[in-house]
């Protein structure tokens, strides 16, 4: 093993490069936990819905810091609100309906 080191630049990690991209990770991403959920015999509330997206949004925004990266921080922080919103949505209409997740896409 190598000893760790400490880097001398800033580390440059963009996962998605585009918004088609990152929606391309949302839907596979929500897919998998949609099946985590329903293994699990989960019930969405009300709050999943309602008050978690916001919650989400102003803890990744104001306690993440994410406000220190502008229009960076904002976007990510509602991406990963309306992520979250989408989850229990597709997951309300997934147990009303009686219906198999659908499946995960392929990563490329």
């Amino acid at each position: 093993d190598l000893p760790v080191q400490r880097l001398e630049h800033f580390l440059i990690h963009h996962t998605t490069p585009s918004l088609d991209r990152y929606f391309e990770k949302f839907d596979r991403y929500i897919a998998l936990e949609l099946q985590t959920l329903r293994d699990k015999g989960r019930k969405g509330a009300p709050i999943d819905f309602t008050l978690a997206p916001i919650a989400k949004f102003l803890y990744l925004y104001f306690l993440k810091r994410g406000i220190m990266d502008g229009w960076t921080g904002l976007v990510f922080s509602g991406l990963f609100a309306l992520a979250h919103w989408m989850l229990w949505a597709k997951y309300w209409e997934l147990i009303t309906n009686d219906q198999a997740p659908t499946s995960v896409p392929d990563a490329e």
